[in-house]
């Protein structure tokens, strides 16, 4: 399964949707630091800010 990282709130239709196709990560509540070196993807809504730091 691909990693990828969750930038914002999604809705749960969604996240359940994603939960079954890859192996999502919380931007803010990553639990196994070393997934960062994973993740092949980011997705996020709308207010999503994603800067290059």
């Amino acid at each position: 399964m691909m990693d990828i990282l969750r930038v914002t709130n999604l809705p749960t239709y969604l996240m359940s949707d994603l939960q079954q196709i890859y192996t999502v990560h919380d931007r803010d509540h990553i639990t196994d630091p070393s997934a960062l070196n994973r993740i092949r993807a980011m997705v996020g809504g709308g207010d999503a800010i994603i800067d290059k730091n």
